[in-house]
């Protein structure tokens, strides 16, 4: 696990709910005005598709968020020995 941390004013709990929904359903949201307008999250959706793709479903991007407190990500990969 990665864990990026925050203490800043965290995520509003519709704007939170709809970048979780994203994150677990990425093919549904994959339309062109969606992504040209203003949306928190883009960057992530494509590194979560792309964790997904290469490593599988069960891995890629959580967010946790209390509002007034901070954000947490978790990016969940595989361990990998080489």
């Amino acid at each position: 696990y990665i864990i990026i941390m925050d203490n800043g004013v965290g995520i509003d709990e519709e704007t939170l709910t709809r970048m979780r929904h994203r994150l677990r359903n990425p093919a549904m949201d994959m339309n062109v005005n969606k992504i040209k307008e203003k949306s928190p999250g883009i960057a992530m959706d494509n590194v979560n598709r792309r964790i997904r793709f290469y490593f599988g479903e069960e891995y890629g991007i959580e967010i946790q968020s209390t509002l007034g407190v901070g954000t947490n990500v978790v990016v969940r990969l595989p361990s990998i020995v080489m």
